[in-house]
């Protein structure tokens, strides 16, 4: 019997393992990536500043850097009338009445809340804000506002 044992059924591939061209083909693509890692971070970088500051997206002014954004929020903030931290202290010295809730004049809100134009009921708010403004007791007309707006839903519902 010979040392080597070569088995000539066909289907078994006796050749030697590649191991040596593995290695030269791993060696030459780290080689290469290695070459092209600056090629693709100054591709990044000049794509990256070239769509920041093109007029076609923003317009002819570009996007501002953050730190000209933050330079120019602080110079607003210090030519403010008030002190941020003055502004605080009268705040926590009891000047709520800076921040406190105000009535709204607008009345878009009451036409567009129940979906439809009730030209009633707007006109009901109305004589209710106004009356409500020279200090008149004004619920006996938003009652009747009321009963005006539930009988033109009815009046809607029953249409459908």
């Amino acid at each position: 019997m010979s040392s080597e044992h070569h088995n000539t059924k066909p289907g078994y591939d006796t050749t030697p393992p590649a191991s040596r061209r593995m290695l030269e083909v791993a060696v030459l693509v780290t080689v290469i990536l290695i070459i092209l890692v600056p090629f693709f971070r100054s591709y990044f970088k000049f794509m990256t500043e070239s769509e920041m500051f093109s007029g076609e997206k923003i317009g002819a002014e570009g996007v501002k850097m953050r730190a000209e954004v933050e330079a120019e929020q602080k110079a607003r903030l210090e030519s403010a009338p008030i002190a941020i931290g003055e502004a605080a202290k009268q705040l926590a010295a009891g000047r709520a009445s800076a921040v406190a809730p105000k009535a709204s004049e607008d009345l878009g809100a009451l036409a567009g809340w129940a979906l439809i134009n009730d030209e009633k009921a707007v006109e009901a708010a109305q004589n209710a804000l106004e009356g409500a403004a020279r200090g008149e007791d004004a619920e006996g007309e938003a009652s009747e506002a009321q009963g005006e707006e539930s009988e033109a839903s009815e009046e809607a519902a029953s249409a459908e």
